[in-house]
This record gives structure tokens, C-alpha cells and sequence, in this order.
């Protein structure tokens, strides 16, 4: 009988995924390569595919050291071959001191990433020529190193609603910054990268959202109420005889360069002093303004999109079990351009997996005591491996159908699954491919 997973390590694993918020993967230009990711430190790098099963890694808040495994387990020295180390600040070449040869690798407004090389040997007379050909590619792995800039998590939680009478088709999620108990057809709102608790409206196929929306995605300023005959607006509600007019929302961003003026039930706006007709007027609800959403972010050059509900897995463009309610989504055109997903990167994300199904081969024997090697679960998750495909993009995620719904932010060559647990509900939690247990949850848990 297969070795069952504890409950408590089927929470830990589904709530928060690997306690190392650390990938190692072939990296999207080539399978071929060897991809590293550490958001924790936050950066990425690429080693070569020669150096598989040759090293091991340290990560700790601020450095991250790659050592060789013959010489560290020589037992005579640390093996340490390079480190990337993070100091805060921007800083110049010319700053970086320190014992052996260092250099400034990659760097941000916010830090600045020192490759460093161990100020003495770290091999010994046996594991030198292994030692000393891995170090032959230091200088060229130091020039991958990429900063992993404002990376967004998607996590959230979703359970099943149950009342007096059982099972209802009602969800709630669970995100952040609050809570959504959605029924079916009520629309998830998901905000540059993250989810948001924040009400969607749909009227006429269009997504109204309420106005503190669009302060949160637009960096707009956002005035509603009624317009005083000195042009000034009084809050919604007031009483001051002027609420028997239709309130008025204005828009504007900082700069200037954008102005709009809504009035609620009316089927035009004001942009920049020319007048735009709207398919769908703003409304009042919960004693809130509501406006049309996508109307608003092609003012404001964001690109809006939406994902069918996942009840339908027959169906390859629905968000399947992602989400069991529709998803409208709001990110920055820039952002989201750049995570337009390429074949290479279904060829790099199948890599990325298989290595987590090599792991989980190699370490069988420690978490699945009864389990063969030629057992039916290895080839299933091989199939459906192989078997991944594209589904859409969620914002800045690329979302696919493999072994799990997988959510992939190609900009920072993040993976994120989908999964549920027993008794934990659903939940996306961020990938961790030399972790043997990545594949446990579905193909071998109980």
C-alpha cells in the first residue's frame, strides 16, 4: 500500500506550496539549459544543462551560493563555487569590495546583485577537474542574472459554499485583501496581477466596476457626487436639495493628460472635451458609483480581458478548474504584452515539469515506501505532461492545462499551480520543480 501524505502535510503543501520559494528549471530559450528562479532574493538565472546533478544550492533572505556536490561532499571543503549576494541600493562597480573576485551582476533602483566567487580553494585534489569546469562558466552564468522585478502572487483560496440544505453552487474566494462569495456567473476581478474582492456588475456583456477600481489599476483621482453650480462636487447622499440630480463622476490623472466626466444612467462621457458614446452607462449600487471598466482602461491604455467560468473542462478556452466563476482581468499593456506566451515557452514549462517528475522518481523510495518504479502514476503524469496545453492569458498569466491548471508570468519565469486539498479547499500556490512532492496531490495523496 502506497505511503499516504498527512493531512497536515497536504495543507502545507496546497496553502502554501514549497517552504523554498525556489525553481530550478530549463529555461524558456532552450530545454537545453537549466533556468534558476529564487523569489525570495529575487532574480533569475540560467546555468547550463552540463551542470545537472553536479551542484546543490544555499538560499537564505539576501544570497543565494551554487556549490559542487564532489567537493562539498568530500567533507574537507565547502565546495562553494559562486554566490549572488543582494545589498540594498543602487550601486556602482566600483563599490563592490570584498574578499575574492566580485562584480556587479544585475542591479534595480531597489538592489544591486554581486556575483562572488569564494576567496580561497573550495575542491580538493580528487574533485578539482570537476570543480575547476563548472567554475569555467561562472563569468557567463553571471551574465543571466535578471532582477525579478514587482513579482505578483495570484494566491488565493476558493471553497465550496454550504448551507442548512447542503451543497449550494455558490463559492467564496478568498484573496488578500478580503473575501467574494460568488454564485454562479458573478465575475472574479483580478487587478495587475492579483485578485480582488471588489464587485463586478455586468450589464449588456460589459463589467462595471465600482470607482475605487479604477483608483486602484488607473493611478487616477476620482471624484463622484453632484456638480454645485461653482463646478465643485458634493458627496453622493448629502443633503443639500441637489439630489434629485443624476450624480456625476470625473476622472483624471495627475498629469492632466486625461479627463472624463460620466454622468450616471447616461450613454456618453466627456473625454478630453469631446464627447464618446458608452455602451453601457454608469450606475449607483450599495451607495457606490459603478462604470463601465473597459471604456475607462482604453482611456487609460491598460488592456482588459475576460475567461469563461471552469465548470466546462470539455471546453480548451475556459478557465476549467481555475476558477469555477468567470474572471475579468485589468493589467498594464506593457506587462501584459511581454507575457504573450511563444512555443518555446510550452516547450521550456514541459521541461520544468518532467524535471519535477525526475525528482519524484529519485526520491520514490523516501515518500512513496510501496511504490515501484514502473508504477501507472509515473506514466499518467508523463501523459499528461506532455499533454499541456494553452489555454489564455489571465492578465500578465499565461494559463495552461497540464498535470495541473498552471498559471506561468512569463516575465518572471514563475510557475503557479492549482490544487485542492482535503478539507483545504482550492488554491494556487507558487511551483517548486526540485521538489519531489510537486506531484503528489492528485496522482498519489489520500
Amino acid at each position: 500500500m502506497k505511503k499516504a501524505l498527512s493531512l497536515l502535510l497536504i495543507l502545507a503543501t496546497t496553502i502554501l506550496g514549497p517552504q523554498t520559494m525556489v525553481s530550478a528549471a530549463a529555461s524558456p530559450e532552450s530545454a537545453d539549459e537549466i533556468g534558476y528562479t529564487n523569489s525570495e532574493v529575487r532574480f533569475s538565472l540560467t546555468l547550463p544543462a552540463s551542470w545537472a546533478g553536479q551542484y546543490r544550492i544555499i538560499s537564505s533572505a539576501a544570497s543565494v551560493s551554487f556549490l559542487h556536490r564532489e567537493s562539498e561532499e568530500d567533507g574537507s571543503k565547502t565546495g562553494v563555487l559562486f554566490s549572488i549576494i543582494r545589498y540594498d541600493g543602487k550601486s556602482a562597480a566600483k563599490d563592490v569590495v570584498g574578499a575574492g573576485k566580485r562584480y556587479l551582476a544585475a542591479q534595480t533602483n531597489e538592489y544591486s546583485y554581486v556575483l562572488a566567487y569564494p576567496s580561497g580553494v573550495e575542491y580538493t585534489d580528487t574533485s578539482k577537474a570537476g570543480y575547476q569546469k563548472l567554475a569555467a562558466d561562472i563569468d557567463k552564468i553571471g551574465k543571466t542574472v535578471f532582477p525579478i522585478i514587482n513579482t505578483t502572487d495570484p494566491t488565493y483560496k476558493a471553497f465550496s459554499k454550504f448551507d442548512e440544505n447542503g451543497l449550494t453552487d455558490n463559492h467564496i474566494y478568498t484573496f488578500a485583501d478580503g473575501s467574494v462569495d460568488a454564485a454562479p456567473g458573478d465575475y472574479l476581478l483580478m487587478l495587475n496581477g492579483e485578485f480582488s474582492d471588489a464587485h463586478v456588475i455586468m450589464k449588456n456583456d460589459r463589467a462595471l466596476v465600482p470607482v475605487s477600481v479604477i483608483r486602484q489599476t488607473c493611478g487616477a483621482d476620482v471624484l463622484w457626487g453632484y456638480q454645485a453650480g461653482n463646478g465643485d462636487i458634493i458627496s453622493y447622499g448629502s443633503n443639500n436639495g441637489s439630489s434629485n440630480l443624476p450624480p456625476i463622476i470625473k476622472i483624471h490623472n495627475k498629469d492632466g493628460s486625461m479627463d472624463i466626466k460620466m454622468t450616471v444612467g447616461q450613454t456618453s462621457a466627456d473625454v478630453n472635451g469631446k464627447t464618446e458614446a458608452l455602451d453601457t452607462p454608469p450606475v449607483i449600487a450599495n451607495n457606490t458609483a459603478y462604470v463601465p471598466l473597459r471604456f475607462v482602461c482604453d482611456c487609460f491604455g491598460k488592456v482588459i480581458g475576460s475567461l469563461p467560468a471552469g465548470q466546462d473542462a470539455g471546453d480548451p478556452k475556459s478557465a476549467k478548474s481555475l476558477a469555477f466563476n468567470p474572471i475579468v482581468w485589468v493589467d498594464d499593456s506593457e506587462k501584459t504584452n511581454a507575457a504573450k506566451p511563444t512555443d518555446a515557452t510550452l516547450t521550456w514549462l514541459k521541461a520544468q515539469m518532467n524535471q519535477a517528475l525526475t525528482s519524484l522518481k529519485k526520491y520514490r523510495g523516501a515518500i512513496l515506501e510501496d511504490t515501484g518504479p514502473n508504477d501507472p502514476a509515473f506514466s499518467q503524469i508523463a501523459d499528461d505532461i506532455n499533454n499541456t496545453y494553452y489555454v489564455g492569458n489571465v492578465g500578465r498569466y499565461a494559463l495552461y492545462q497540464g498535470p495541473y491548471p498552471t498559471l506561468v508570468d512569463v516575465n518572471s519565469k514563475t510557475i503557479y499551480f492549482y490544487t485542492v486539498g482535503s478539507g483545504s479547499g482550492w488554491r494556487i500556490w507558487q511551483a517548486n520543480m526540485n521538489d519531489p512532492e510537486t506531484f503528489m496531490l492528485y496522482y498519489f495523496a489520500s
